[in-house]
């Protein structure tokens, strides 16, 4: 497996797309997910959209358990809209329609 750095612990240290993936496995594995350590990139977008507001983008997710030793793998994922909310990005602003994700594949690959 090709270490990607830095690996970060928690959903904060990885992009958007990523934190949505790592959502949907988070799901899967449970609470001892947490404690992993990641690294993601994302592969490909939809070259349509400007970066952060893809309508789809490819994901690849590296983990290992927190000792190093065990449990090591690579996901791969596609992350793709699946509707819009309306909502306001500031207090006193017109609400608009804010793009809402959905991982549509998902495949531990290693």
């Amino acid at each position: 497996m090709t270490q990607l750095r830095p690996f970060y612990r928690g959903w904060s240290g990885l992009g958007k797309y990523a934190q949505i993936v790592e959502r949907d496995i988070w799901m899967q594995r449970g609470w001892e997910w947490v404690n992993y350590r990641k690294a993601a990139q994302v592969l490909a977008q939809d070259p349509d959209h400007e970066l952060g507001e893809a309508d789809w983008a490819d994901v690849r997710l590296e983990f290992a358990a927190p000792d190093g030793r065990r449990t090591a793998g690579v996901y791969e994922a596609r992350v793709e809209v699946c509707g819009s909310v309306m909502t306001a990005h500031n207090s006193g602003e017109d609400p608009a329609p804010v793009k809402q994700y959905r991982v549509s594949r998902l495949v531990q690959v290693v």
